[in-house]
């Protein structure tokens, strides 16, 4: 459709707020703002088998790190690797494609059937937490 095609007074319309009109020239649609609304399923997350595993399977190596004013030798982790019921206690960086977790000393890490990172203090056990959580 060319804008010349267009009824004269949308053509009058469009001057009016950009001054600047090529009769013969394509239509372009540069916006479309839609709002819709609708029921949808919620989207459905497997759980995983939570598998017993030594921490050591996602073991990449170990790096230096500055932690609150002291630099100390870490264990670094795969995240791909870190599978569900994985736990380790902190520091330890766990490395991903698109970021990087750091368990901060005092803390320890465990993989849930998700796949989330829980991070919680060493000397609570994690059920403890979580069951004071679903109170």
């Amino acid at each position: 459709m060319l804008l010349s095609d267009l009824q004269h007074d949308d053509v009058r319309t469009w001057t009016g707020e950009w001054r600047h009109v090529e009769p013969d020239t394509e239509v372009e649609t540069i916006n479309v703002r839609l709002k819709a609304w609708g029921l949808t399923d919620p989207p459905r997350f497997p759980a995983q088998p939570l598998d017993p595993e030594d921490p050591a399977a996602a073991l990449k190596g170990e790096r230096q790190v500055h932690l609150v004013g002291t630099t100390t030798r870490v264990p670094v982790y795969d995240g791909e690797a870190f599978a569900p019921s994985l736990a380790q206690a902190g520091p330890a960086p766990i490395e991903q494609t698109h970021t990087t977790v750091l368990v901060p000393p005092g803390y320890r890490v465990t993989c849930d059937a998700y796949r989330n990172y829980v991070i919680h203090a060493a000397d609570r056990p994690l059920d403890a937490l979580l069951s004071g959580l679903r109170q």
